[in-house]
C-alpha cells in the first residue's frame, strides 16, 4: 500500500479543498499531503533499514539468501523442499505459512490444527491415527508461533497443553528429530 499513498493523499486533498475556506484550504491540503508523505517516506526507510533488500536487489545476495534472512520458517522450508522425498507430507503445527512449502505441506485449514486434533482424540493412538488418515509423513512444530500463541492466546492453557503432549507423550514415540533451528523443529513421523 505504501506506493499508493501518495495517490490517495492527492485524492483526499482534492476532497478537502471543499471542506474549508480558501485559506485553511491551502494549508489543510499542503499539510495533509506534507504529513503522508512525511510518513511514508518514514515507512519506506524503517523497511529498507530493517530488511535490507539492496543486497538481493542488485545481485550481491542470493533470493534464498535473503529469504532466509528475513523469514524465520524459510531454513525449514528449503529443508522440506530440498532434501525430503517427493511423496513426503508434513504437518503443521503453529505455522501457518505453507504457501512457502510446496505440496509437500499439507493444508491446514488453521494454525491451530494440532491444538483441535488433540482436543478430538486425546491419546497418542489417536492422534496417530488421525495423522496417518492425512497421510503425514513429517511433522514440523513452529516453536516461534507456538510460544507466542502460548503468551497471548492461552488464557486456559491449551495450546500450553498441547504442547508438552507434542513433547512429552508424542515425539518420544513417534518423532525422530531432521532439522532444528532457533524458530522451527522438523520431526520424521515414524508412527506409521
Amino acid at each position: 500500500m505504501l506506493p499508493v499513498f501518495p495517490i490517495l493523499a492527492i485524492l483526499t486533498a482534492i476532497v478537502l479543498q471543499n471542506l474549508f475556506s480558501p485559506r485553511l484550504n491551502r494549508l489543510a491540503v499542503i499539510g495533509f499531503l506534507a504529513g503522508v508523505g512525511i510518513i511514508t517516506l518514514i515507512y519506506q526507510v524503517g523497511s529498507l533499514v530493517k530488511y535490507q533488500p539492496l543486497p538481493a536487489i542488485f545481485g550481491l545476495e542470493s533470493k534464498a539468501g535473503y529469504l532466509r534472512r528475513n523469514l524465520y520458517d524459510y531454513g525449514a522450508m528449503e529443508y522440506i523442499t530440498n532434501s525430503l522425498p517427493g511423496d513426503s507430507r508434513v504437518f503443521l503445527i503453529g505455522d501457518g505459512q505453507t504457501y512457502y512449502c510446496n505440496d509437500r505441506c499439507l493444508p491446514l485449514s488453521q494454525e491451530s490444527s494440532w491444538l483441535f486434533m488433540l482436543e478430538e482424540n486425546q491419546s497418542v493412538e489417536a492422534v496417530i491415527k488421525s495423522l496417518r488418515m492425512q497421510e503425514a509423513t513429517h511433522i514440523l512444530f513452529s516453536k516461534g508461533d507456538m510460544g507466542w500463541y502460548i503468551k497471548f492466546h492461552d488464557p486456559n492453557g491449551r495450546y500450553r497443553q498441547a504442547t508438552i503432549f507434542f513433547f512429552e507423550q508424542f515425539t518420544p514415540r513417534c518423532g525422530n528429530e531432521l532439522f532444528q533451528d532457533d524458530y522451527i523443529i522438523l520431526y520424521e513421523f515414524t508412527c506409521q
